[in-house]
């Protein structure tokens, strides 16, 4: 879905939140406490910090999954990609801004598909 129909009906001024419920297709009551607390968190962040946060724990959750089917430690994994064990621990954790070719190594030492899209 494009970011223009997205942004559509969103008010990012009061509620960046609005942005991302319908980026992910998240259906949550206004009145649900959680989505009041997201709401308070998100409230200074721009589309972009959004979005960002959106991609990096995507990014987070492949590289920690695939650690975890492996059974191995962050240490193990490291020497594993060839990089520090301090990359991995950013990388588990959302901390790190890839770049795309940094993205397409670890994607193919993973043994993962990495699809980029602009629609």
């Amino acid at each position: 879905m494009a970011v223009e129909a997205l942004w559509a009906g969103a008010d990012m001024q009061r509620s960046p939140f609005e942005f991302y419920k319908k980026m992910r297709g998240v259906d949550m009551d206004e009145n649900n406490g959680i989505s009041d607390l997201v709401c308070t968190l998100t409230k200074d962040l721009s589309t972009e910090d959004i979005i960002f946060a959106d991609i990096a724990s995507d990014i987070s959750l492949a590289v920690s999954k695939k650690r975890v089917e492996l059974n191995i430690t962050q240490a193990q994994y490291a020497n594993v990609l060839g990089v520090s064990r301090t990359t991995i621990s950013r990388w588990e954790s959302a901390g790190y801004n890839c770049t795309l070719k940094s993205l397409i190594s670890l994607a193919q030492k993973l043994g993962l598909e990495l699809r980029i899209s602009l629609e």
